[in-house]
């Protein structure tokens, strides 16, 4: 297959109207961030070669080179989140320390990050909107968050921790997920469901047909059941709120506090290597 037609068909490459997620999958995520990555590593380069202290000269352009990334890589994190399945999150994973990588780099970017201040520093400062004034100003901090200010074995140090960093914060959300992803509670009296609201009735039902476990010869409907409690939000939050059973609450209010607490995905041990990296 044409590589460049590959990438015209890449959803995740689409910017105009709406994401389309019901056609992205996960083979499309690495083209799409190679084919980012080489487009906005160019565009980095002639943002520093040309940075002048002015909004349209510096900002405007360092907006355009954000949007495809807030638009195809918070799409991919959007269904890493909500959709989160193998592909998805290996796919992820394979391109995350380029990503991190590139976003060090034009973070400790000194042309960007001296035009900044210099137009922070300027009479045209008085000219910008408040909104204006916001955005540069969190751009310098952003800079100075991510060391803009240090050099030699500290900065290779400083983005050592960064890429670490963000490993250990994926695996940390990866085991949340899939903790609440292993937990469920069929209920299969309808006294349990006294006072669930008919949206929390169908929701729950319609969790129960669609479980990978469910017993094939029997369809839950909303007003028989049964019907199966998870602790994705949408359903915890309602049950929580609606079940008049104090014992099936507490049973479930546990499970959700002490997700990732055991076995091969607790994060016990992840809490004190993600706080010793960041107090570094």
């Amino acid at each position: 297959m044409d590589p460049q037609s590959s990438l015209s068909d890449n959803p995740l490459l689409v910017l105009e109207g709406l994401p389309r997620f019901d056609r992205i999958e996960p083979q499309h995520i690495q083209p799409a961030v190679k084919a980012l990555l080489e487009q906005s590593e160019a565009g980095l380069k002639k943002i520093e070669a040309e940075a002048q202290p002015s909004w349209a000269g510096l900002l405007q352009p360092l907006e355009e080179l954000d949007y495809p990334w807030e638009r195809s890589w918070g799409s991919v994190g959007h269904l890493l989140g909500v959709k989160n399945t193998p592909e998805i999150r290996e796919a992820y994973e394979s391109v995350l320390p380029d990503i991190v990588a590139f976003s060090l780099s034009a973070r400790q970017s000194k042309p960007i990050y001296e035009a900044l201040v210099a137009l922070r520093d300027s009479e045209n400062w008085n000219s910008l909107n408040d909104a204006q004034k916001r955005i540069i100003e969190k751009r310098i901090l952003s800079a100075e968050l991510a060391g803009i200010g240090l050099s030699g074995e500290q900065l290779v140090r400083f983005n050592e921790i960064a890429r670490e960093l963000s490993s250990l914060s994926t695996k940390f959300a990866n085991n949340v997920l899939d903790a609440t992803k292993a937990f469920t509670l069929i209920i299969t009296s309808a006294d349990d469901v006294v006072g669930f609201p008919d949206s929390l009735k169908q929701l729950t039902a319609q969790s129960y047909n669609s479980w990978e476990e469910k017993t094939p010869e029997i369809e839950a409907t909303p007003e028989e059941g049964p019907w199966r409690i998870s602790l994705d939000f949408p359903c915890f939050g309602p049950f929580m709120q609606h079940c008049r059973k104090r014992e099936l609450r507490e049973k479930v209010y546990r499970a959700f506090i002490t997700r990732a607490s055991e076995g091969e995905i607790n994060n016990a041990p992840l809490i004190p290597e993600i706080l010793k990296l960041r107090k570094e």
